[in-house]
């Protein structure tokens, strides 16, 4: 199972100094590029495991997909399965709180 790390900076003041300093966290993600699964053959329409993405919550339409030169002309951006969220909706739960903005 692949895993990546998010590194989460925050910066605090310390008083009475007033002394900026920052503090860093690790966040999992698991299966965060879709490979936990080995879909065979060649990439395409009709290569996905329907509602099947590991570490993730996937609902409805949701599918681990193999995508070909017909969907991603240059390539998958990391590894060879994307997720594909359809009519649904993926997520999981991480390590740590995480909002949105931030920055890794």
């Amino acid at each position: 199972m692949k895993t990546r790390h998010l590194q989460i900076f925050s910066a605090a003041l310390c008083a009475p100094s007033i002394t900026p300093f920052a503090t860093a966290g690790i966040i999992t993600v698991q299966n965060h590029s879709f490979e936990d699964i080995e879909l065979s053959g060649p990439g395409g329409a009709a290569n996905y495991a329907m509602r099947n993405i590991p570490a993730w919550v996937a609902l409805e339409q949701s599918t681990t997909f193999k995508p070909g030169a017909v969907q991603y002309s240059a390539g998958v951006p990391e590894g060879v399965n994307v997720a594909s969220a359809g009519y649904g909706v993926i997520s999981q739960i991480l390590s740590a709180p995480f909002n949105l903005g931030e920055q890794p």
